[in-house]
């Protein structure tokens, strides 16, 4: 048993008592009336308020947290699409880049011998090698070079043999003694800054074959 006090005169009664047996007044609650307001007005009995006090029973704010999932999923997918838009983007603007330094240092290649500078050619007597270049015109593109191709060749003689395999492909020289050289020829045609995709299987090996043998 517990004790509460009288709505109407504020005296300590029992909690099970129908009416104040000191003023009268009805003490039980209605029997449809919600468990919360009967807390309440108990509560609001105990300290000494005549009206009723009623506390609404919490609910879970279940949309609340359905809203916020759902905004969380669509930033995601939005933030997601916009890095797929953009990365393969950058990536295939790096891979151009990255192909077209290597068109650029092909090109470069094609002309200079390795470790070998401007000055090294100045006293080569380009005249008198046309006769040599043109022997040699089927020859590099129809067959692997050996060690006895190139014994006794001087490193001018090599940067020259290299340089006849571009020609024939129409490299356009940037060095004016490899242009005027070539230019002797009839067969030669310079229309490509690029031919390392046309040469042959042969051409590719005797190039690589002369570089190494450069000083």
């Amino acid at each position: 048993m517990a004790l509460i006090y009288c709505r109407e005169c504020g005296r300590t009664i029992s909690d099970t008592a129908p009416m104040c047996p000191y003023c009268g007044s009805p003490q039980s609650m209605p029997p449809s009336m919600p468990s919360g307001m009967q807390q309440g007005m108990q509560q609001g009995m105990q300290y000494g308020q005549n009206t009723p006090y009623y506390e609404p029973e919490n609910k879970n704010n279940v949309w609340i947290y359905v809203i916020s999932a759902l905004i969380g999923v669509l930033l995601f997918v939005v933030i997601f699409l916009l890095f797929s838009t953009f990365a393969p983007q950058c990536n295939r603007s790096s891979n151009k880049e990255t192909t077209s330094q290597q068109q650029t240092t092909t090109d470069n290649t094609s002309e200079k011998s390795h470790h070998h500078s401007d000055y090294d050619y100045r006293n080569y007597d380009y005249t008198s090698k046309h006769a040599e270049i043109e022997a040699w015109k089927g020859v590099v593109s129809s067959r692997r070079l050996d060690e006895g191709d190139i014994a006794g060749m001087s490193n001018d003689d090599l940067c020259l043999l290299r340089n006849l395999i571009y020609a024939k492909h129409g490299y356009i020289f940037k060095k004016s003694r490899f242009r005027e050289f070539f230019s002797a020829y009839s067969w030669y045609s310079p229309r490509h800054s690029n031919v390392s995709h046309s040469l042959n299987s042969i051409e590719n090996y005797n190039v690589d074959f002369i570089k190494r043998h450069e000083w």
